[in-house]
């Protein structure tokens, strides 16, 4: 009885709502792509009931109340026989109709969070919560086709990230994805309002939840406490939520942190964020052709790259007993710190980073030709333009989201990529 008054309530909210949708929901008349319309089965409902209500405010949406419709109806009766596929009966604008629902609250959510200069903790443990088992289902090497949007460093600065998202939510009804390439915290003091890493990655969690067929993160360098300690991420938290101007040498907040109660509020929210991170998937491969990751390629990988995906989640880059199996993990520490440099002839140990390799022209081209990819798509350095090609012949490029950095200024850049083609995107914070 109660689940066919919650089929009522909903479709009932799906009925009042049928008058929105737009005209090019047509193309999706066929059950083309149904991936990128349809939520995962993988405990979406309940992660989106307890994600929608506290962001938008007050009782569960009618957004989300159609998402939740759709999971509940999907979802077979094993006390009951599945009957065949009705294809010519099945109405597409159900799945549409889910889709610009979750794109219009996503609109509301994005003008909540322009106008906030500190999330509640509650709600950033909330969207932990609810993104986490997402990010660790996902493997780490992920493997897409379409569209897409590729984002390279954000280091704090949230108006670059309302640009590229608003670009997004513009395009997501026509199955347009979009890749992050990591490096979202840290920095930012450039940036306009000053480091925002805190919601930046709060809204990155909830888009996560609410598109997770269309929205990926890749993890950077910077998600990893040893990193972020003493580049930002850690002064951010205890400044925002303890009102403490965190000071002193890498190893100095360490030890502070070490020696914390993990229930102080400032140092929840760097320690919840930070156990996510360790969650993010580390590379992917889009319309089989172009590789993306943050740093760059690995000897490891020269003649399988399909190797990252024996990476397990999560993968904690540094725990309380002084452990890091990041650290240890050579394979990983080269994608997330690797560089390009184009007077080398083979591998050599990144020195100046202490971590990573730097790679040339050559090794590159024999990585693609191994694996019959087209180019590289990699963020971890500023580009004066937003992107770089980085030896002048289209196999690798260098791009980098956040304009202004440190004060350089220089602009941010988007990547553009479909089947047929890649593009780039330039902007600024007067965008």
């Amino acid at each position: 009885m109660k689940k066919k008054i919650l089929s009522i309530l909903l479709s009932t909210a799906l009925i009042s709502q049928i008058g929105m949708i737009p005209q090019t929901s047509a193309v999706y008349a066929g059950g083309g792509r149904r991936n990128v319309v349809q939520c995962t089965q993988s405990g979406d409902e309940s992660r989106l009931s307890r994600v929608l209500p506290w962001v938008i405010g007050g009782t569960l949406t009618a957004a989300a109340g159609i998402v939740l419709h759709g999971l509940y109806h999907s979802r077979p009766d094993p006390a009951k026989p599945v009957p065949e596929p009705e294809p010519e009966k099945s109405p597409p604008v159900i799945r549409i109709q889910t889709v610009s629902k979750r794109i219009a609250e996503a609109k509301v959510i994005l003008n909540r969070y322009e106008s906030l200069d500190t999330i509640p903790a509650d709600e950033v443990y909330q969207a932990c919560n609810a993104v986490e088992s997402v990010l660790r289902d996902e493997p780490s090497l992920l493997t897409r086709d379409g569209n897409f949007i590729v984002v390279g460093d954000l280091h704090s600065n949230f108006e670059a990230l309302l640009f590229v998202i608003r670009r997004f939510l513009a395009e997501a009804l026509n199955g347009t994805q979009i890749l992050f390439l990591g490096d979202y915290v840290d920095k930012g003091d450039e940036a306009p309002g000053g480091p925002q890493g805190v919601k930046i990655v709060t809204l990155l969690f909830i888009l996560k939840v609410m598109f997770p067929d269309q929205v990926f993160l890749l993890r950077g360098n910077h998600e990893d406490i040893q990193q972020n300690i003493m580049c930002g991420f850690y002064e951010e938290c205890k400044k925002k939520y303890d009102g403490v101007d965190v000071s002193g040498t890498q190893y100095v907040r360490l030890n502070q942190y070490f020696g914390e109660n993990d229930t102080v509020t400032g140092t929840k929210v760097y320690d919840r964020i930070n156990s996510v991170f360790n969650n993010l998937s580390l590379a992917a491969v889009i319309n089989g052709s172009t590789f993306c990751v943050h740093g760059g390629i690995s000897p490891e990988i020269m003649s399988d790259f399909r190797l990252i995906e024996s990476i397990s989640k999560p993968l904690v880059s540094f725990d309380r007993g002084g452990e890091s199996p990041l650290g240890r993990n050579k394979l990983a520490m080269d994608l997330l710190w690797s560089d390009p440099k184009d007077d080398v002839t083979k591998f050599e140990f990144n020195a100046p980073r202490e971590s990573g390799q730097f790679f040339g022209p050559s090794q590159v081209d024999d990585f693609l030709s191994a694996h019959n990819f087209k180019c590289i798509f990699r963020a971890h350095q500023m580009a004066t333009d937003g992107y770089n090609d980085v030896f002048g012949d289209s196999h690798i490029f260098t791009l980098f989201s956040a304009p202004n950095y440190g004060g350089a200024k220089n602009q941010g850049a988007m990547g553009i990529i479909n089947v047929r083609s890649m593009r780039f995107k330039r902007f600024s914070n007067t965008v």
